[in-house]
Order: structure tokens, then sequence, then C-alpha cells
């Protein structure tokens, strides 16, 4: 029978297929002292009867393939553990730049509200001073900007000078 304990020493014996046919059956693969001992006390296990029953169906080089090709794969599976990885730290410093920028633009834009909305309070306060002191001027001139308001129906800038 075969002992599987490390891939590369396997410890076989001829299977039933590698010796000539003398009327032996798969079960009897298994030497007449692991027989005796099954039926004095049953000390081998079910495990071990399957392990030895498939180890005597693959032959050494069969083996050998499966477990190359194993490790083939499993160099395969950690290539591309390792890039996945490498992307990911890739990743993690863009966002982190991304972010960085994004922060600094969010920054900016609400500078560019806040001066935005100190021009218009001093336009709207300006407004207020002139039509204060220049009822009449102010509105005429608030009644010719309408006028060109209304008729042009969109803002351009040659209607403010």
């Amino acid at each position: 029978s075969t002992k599987v304990m490390d891939p590369g020493k396997l410890e076989r014996t001829p299977s039933t297929s590698e010796v000539p046919d003398s009327g032996r059956t798969a079960q009897t693969s298994v030497s007449n002292e692991e027989q005796e001992k099954e039926a004095v006390g049953g000390t081998r296990s079910a495990e071990d009867r399957l392990l030895d029953m498939l180890a005597d169906m693959m032959s050494h080089r069969g083996m050998r393939e499966i477990l190359d090709e194993q490790c083939a794969m499993l160099q395969d599976a950690e290539i591309a553990k390792e890039k996945v990885l490498n992307l990911n730290l890739i990743s993690e410093m863009k966002y982190r730049e991304m972010a960085a920028d994004l922060q600094q633009a969010t920054h900016m834009m609400s500078d560019m509200k806040k001066n935005l909305e100190s021009v218009f309070r001093r336009i709207r306060s300006m407004k207020t001073k002139l039509a204060s002191q220049y009822p009449e001027a102010y509105a005429k001139g608030h009644e010719k900007c309408q006028v060109k308001l209304d008729d042009d129906d969109e803002f351009d800038e040659d209607d403010i000078t």
C-alpha cells in the first residue's frame, strides 16, 4: 500500500494493474498482514483503505504531473496576488493625491464663493447709496437697464458699460 507523507517521496507497492493478473482483485491489493489486522481488530480506518486504493490507481508519474501542475497554479496565483497588492498600493496613493486635490479645489471654490458674495453685497450697498443720494438719476438708469434686459432676454457684458 502507499503511505502519503511527502508527495515527492511516495512509497509504493505495485497495484493490481502493474502486477500480472493472478486472480487478485482491487480489494486484495492490501497485504495479507493488513487483512489479518482488519479481521482481528479492525485497526485500519476506512480513510486509510481509501487512500491506499486511490494511490494504487495512480502512477507515480501521474501524481508528479498533478503536483507539478498544482505548483504552477500556486505560483500563478501568488503572482496574481502580488499584482493585485501592487495595484491596491498604487490606487491608495492616487486616491490620497486626488483627495488632497479635491480638498484644495473645494477650499478654493468656497473662498471664491465668499469673495463673490462680498462683491455682490458691495454692489447692493452701492446701489442703495446711489438710490438714496441721486433718486432721479438712479430711477432713469434703472428703467433704461430694465428695458434693455427685457429686449435682449440675455445678459451681455456690453449692456453694463
